[in-house]
């Protein structure tokens, strides 16, 4: 049985959470595919009634067009202001979460293959990096300064991701 002092961290799980819904004014108004990605900045608010004007034809009256608020009506700039409020928060959340989740998916696929095939692979935490010589980098020699070997262990339940430093039996 590993000691408690062994465990060097636990790296949780965190599924990716689901982007604030767009509201039926903002339906064809807002790209469904940039509003369900994180970035810094949320996605624009698109000019729409152009694509309508073409189609005059197919509207008698503007009253019979669900889309016919152009984008700077009050209704869809309020519209697309709340919910620009929210997907700013959840992007924060998501952006600030990535290199945390990218550490456990990495840390999970490792685990899982050791689970496959143990006997092909070993872990190894390397700390520090130690960097000697010349001016091309190709040509420095790098050492890490401290390497321990450890195991990892993945909680079926919640899918957490422990790194412990293997205790020799």
């Amino acid at each position: 049985m590993k000691d408690a002092d062994s465990r060097i961290m636990v790296v949780k799980h965190r599924p990716p959470l689901d982007a604030p819904r767009l509201p039926a004014v903002l339906q064809g108004r807002v790209s469904v595919e940039a509003a369900a990605t994180a970035a810094a900045e949320p996605p624009e608010l698109l000019d729409d009634t152009a694509m309508f004007s073409e189609r005059t034809d197919a509207f008698t009256d503007e009253a019979d067009d669900p889309k016919a608020l152009d984008v700077g009506s009050s209704d869809v700039r309020k519209a697309y202001e709340g919910w620009a409020g929210r997907w700013k928060r959840w992007a924060q959340e998501e952006l600030a979460a990535a290199s945390r989740c990218r550490l456990h998916q990495q840390l999970y696929r490792i685990a899982k293959k050791i689970q496959q095939d143990g006997d092909s692979f070993e872990t190894v935490l390397a700390v520090g990096l130690l960097q000697v010589g010349a001016e091309r980098a190709s040509a420095r020699v790098r050492r890490h300064i401290l390497t321990v070997p450890v195991t990892l262990m993945v909680d079926p339940n919640s899918v957490n991701v422990t790194v412990s430093e293997l205790v020799p039996l």
